[in-house]
């Protein structure tokens, strides 16, 4: 594995790309020199390793930040060494953990509105990539995270990839993601049902033969909500409830056809 000195290292503790410190230090060439790191890094090349070896996740934790750090100041370039595509792939949860923590922050402040400018072009149409990391992530918080981000996105921008990415229809993507709001008993319990309620919502405001065909499953839905806010609950889930409940009641109410 490398070796890292403290001068590269103070680039996990420094500001992100959007601050100024950045465009300071690539007249010195240090994101040149960072780069070169990560472009011979165990990112790129791979672990030839067999047996876990001492001090590799916190190795992985240092390589995998400078490599958002990197990719987030190339952003506007291009000169990107490993994209955020490369590094969810990887076989390392440590990697993949770090990398959807990275990717929530930018999607949720994108999503709030709070951020001065929207998502940058190397993270426009992903939803696809996130509907097929859904289907094959195995860890827990890496899971969470994914839905997260999911719920954070516009679902006309990823729910008709469905079909395409996972070989589901929207609809059972919906009954999928229910699904595992009525059997996880942890946060993706919670998150599960927000964003299977941002999908309702999402069919409630499209043409009036989906809302039909969702019918069924909007009946769960609620099903599904009112098993939610049972005491015997985490908080959490409650909350989760009562905010699915907020934000899809005004839809039911003023629909022209009811269909509960």
């Amino acid at each position: 594995m490398h070796t890292f000195n403290s001068c590269w290292l103070t680039l996990l503790f420094v500001p992100g790309p959007n601050s100024g410190w950045p465009r300071a230090v690539e007249h010195l060439g240090f994101w040149e020199d960072v780069r070169r790191i990560i472009s011979g890094s165990e990112l790129i090349t791979g672990f030839p390793y067999t047996f876990t070896v001492p001090g590799l996740p916190q190795y992985l934790q240092s390589l995998t930040k400078l490599a958002i750090a990197t990719a987030q100041a190339g952003e506007q370039t291009g000169n990107i060494p490993i994209f955020f595509s490369q590094l969810l792939e990887s076989s390392f949860p440590e990697v993949r953990l770090l990398t959807l923590d990275a990717l929530l922050d930018r999607f949720s402040t994108a999503a709030s509105g709070l951020g001065e400018k929207g998502l940058p072009p190397l993270l426009w149409n992903m939803g696809g990539t996130f509907l097929m990391l859904a289907m094959k992530e195995n860890h827990p918080e890496c899971f969470c995270k994914i839905l997260k981000i999911l719920h954070c996105m516009d679902p006309s921008e990823w729910l008709p990839q469905t079909e395409h990415c996972i070989h589901l229809t929207p609809k059972e993507f919906l009954i999928w993601t229910m699904d595992i709001a009525s059997n996880e008993r942890s946060e993706i319990q919670s998150v599960a049902l927000r964003l299977a309620s941002r999908v309702i919502t999402h069919h409630l405001q499209t043409c009036e033969e989906t809302r039909d065909s969702v019918a069924p499953t909007l009946k769960s839905w609620v099903q599904l909500v009112a098993f939610s806010c049972g005491e015997h609950l985490p908080t959490e889930s409650r909350l989760a409830a009562a905010e699915a409940l907020t934000s899809t009641t005004p839809f039911l109410l003023t629909s022209l056809h009811p269909i509960l």
